[in-house]
């Protein structure tokens, strides 16, 4: 027998309850990490990068870049249902 209507609209509802709160919990911990990181209490992500002859750490952008990207996801995808 399949599931009714109103189970079907309580399982989505339980599961983008989960998905936001697994969001949020992503998001914390990279804000977190990249507060630590800057304040030297943890290492920055460690990418080094070489353009010929000179070495670009680029794993601070990347850490900032995850970062902004997890927390404008927290505050976008709950506002459109995805």
């Amino acid at each position: 027998m399949l599931p009714s209507k109103k189970m079907r609209a309580t399982f989505a509802g339980i599961a983008q309850r989960i998905s936001v709160l697994l969001m949020a919990g992503l998001a914390l911990v990279l804000v977190a990490a990249t507060a630590a990181a800057s304040f030297n209490y943890l290492p920055w992500l460690g990418l080094d990068v070489r353009f010929g002859a000179d070495i670009v750490d680029l794993g601070i952008y990347v850490q900032i870049f995850f970062t902004a990207l997890s927390v404008t996801l927290l505050f976008s995808c709950p506002a459109t249902g995805g």
